[in-house]
This record gives structure tokens, C-alpha cells and sequence, in this order.
């Protein structure tokens, strides 16, 4: 039997693992490894403002990202080391989805610990769902309905009884399925194809065009040049991809 010690040692090694994912979920969701991949050896402010993102709230997060071992330092100026490169949305083998289910573990954990003192029991969208995240949709609805396609390629409907029949998935799944893909988008680059249910846009879940179209919005209104999306296809288990949005406008990539 192992001592307390012995389980203190393993139980430290474990939460210095957890803190590197939450320290990672940060970089990946706020675009700052993708940023500092771009713009090379930078300094904090430089970095702030390539992510779009406070320099205060930056300076605290690099230093702790060094600390992990997530970036170098030489000389004020900071760079990925292997380990922050490979969170990278659009590196091969991506470690990015590691760290997104540590942050929704996180927060399912802390909503079953209050249902279990009420015995409710709202099930699973309830339960992984952030009510503070949602965003509103204060677009018009004839700007929603292409807003999709322009910002990411794809053209998204909801999941009505039909098309859950035709796809094989039940009431739990939520989400809109693509129904249409822009062959030259980097939607269609990663592997993204038609009946393919995207069920959360930077971790928060959407069931209509329109809050797909404002989670989009909010993120290139902050600066973000990528989203990442939570994919099903048919019932095979859902998979993170990080998606670059397109150029406003909705030119094609690549021309």
C-alpha cells in the first residue's frame, strides 16, 4: 500500500498536469499560441496585441505558461517551446483537445457536485451547458442566414426529427449540421464535409444559424482569426478542430 507520501507526490504530479491544461485552454481558446507561432520571438505587448487580447491579463499568463514550460524567454521576448507549439489548433496531432476537456471537466464537475445535493437531474445538455457563455443574437435574421458560410464556409441548419432520423442521432445530441461546404474554405481543408454536426463553437454550444453567427462575429469582433469547433459525425465521438475563419467578405482561401 502506498504511503501518504508517496500519494501526496502522485496526487501533485496530477495537479501540475491539470494546471498546465487550464494554462493551455487559455492559449488555444484566446488565439495566443497561434499568435506568438506568427509573430515570432515577441515581447508581452507585442504579443497582446497580435492576440487581441489585454496585456495585463497576458503578462500573467505568460509568466505562468513559462513556468509550465509552454514558452521560452530570452531577453523579455517570448516564444513557443515544443510543448505550447504542440496545443497549436493546426499543428498535426494536435495536444489542443486535451486541454479542452480538462476545462469542461472542470466545469462539469462543479455543476454535478450542486445536482447531487438536489437530486435534479437536467440531463446532459443542462449539465455541460455554461448559461453565462451564451451569446446573444442581436444580428438581423436575413444577415444570420449567410453569415456562416462568409465567416467560416459552411452553410448550417438545425437539427430538426428528420434529419436526426437520417443521421442516426438521438435527442441528446445538439448542435446544426453542415449543409453545405465551400470546397476552397479551411473548413473543407480540415476534413469537414456535409451531415457533419458541429455541436459547440469555441466551447459553447449551438442550436441555431444565429448563434453560430454571433459566436463567429464575437470572435473576429476580439481579433481571432480561427474558431474551434466541436465535430460529430454520425455517432461516432465528438472531435475538436480548430477552423480558420474566412477573410471578411468571404473570399475562398488560397484565391
Amino acid at each position: 500500500m502506498a504511503t501518504n507520501d508517496e500519494l501526496r507526490l502522485t496526487v501533485m504530479a496530477q495537479a501540475q498536469g491539470a494546471m498546465t491544461l487550464n494554462l493551455a485552454f487559455i492559449g488555444v481558446t484566446n488565439g495566443l499560441f497561434t499568435a506568438l507561432a506568427k509573430t515570432g520571438p515577441a515581447d508581452l505587448e507585442a504579443l497582446a496585441a497580435a492576440a487581441g487580447m489585454d496585456p495585463g491579463y497576458v503578462r500573467r499568463w505568460a509568466e505562468a505558461a513559462f513556468a509550465f514550460g509552454m514558452l521560452e524567454e530570452d531577453g523579455g521576448r517570448f516564444s513557443l517551446s515544443a510543448l505550447g507549439d504542440a496545443f497549436r489548433p493546426d499543428v498535426p496531432g494536435t495536444l489542443m483537445p486535451f486541454a479542452v476537456q480538462a476545462a469542461l471537466s472542470a466545469h462539469v464537475a462543479e455543476r454535478a457536485a450542486g445536482l447531487m445535493r438536489t437530486g435534479e437531474r437536467p440531463g446532459e445538455q443542462v449539465l455541460a451547458g455554461r448559461p453565462t457563455d451564451e451569446p446573444g443574437s442581436a444580428m438581423p435574421r436575413e444577415d444570420t442566414q449567410q453569415a456562416a458560410r462568409r465567416s467560416l464556409g459552411v452553410s448550417l441548419q438545425a437539427l430538426t426529427p428528420e434529419i436526426r432520423q437520417q443521421l442516426r442521432v438521438g435527442a441528446d445530441v445538439q448542435g446544426l449540421v453542415i449543409a453545405g461546404l465551400n470546397p476552397n474554405s479551411d473548413a473543407a481543408a480540415k476534413g469537414l464535409r456535409r451531415g457533419d454536426i458541429i455541436r459547440r463553437i469555441n466551447n459553447r454550444e449551438v442550436t441555431s444559424p444565429e448563434q453560430a453567427a454571433a459566436v463567429v462575429e464575437e470572435a473576429r469582433k476580439a481579433g481571432r482569426t480561427a474558431v474551434l469547433l466541436l465535430v460529430q459525425r454520425g455517432q461516432t465521438p465528438a472531435t475538436f478542430i480548430g477552423v480558420e475563419l474566412l477573410p471578411a467578405g468571404g473570399a475562398a482561401r488560397g484565391g
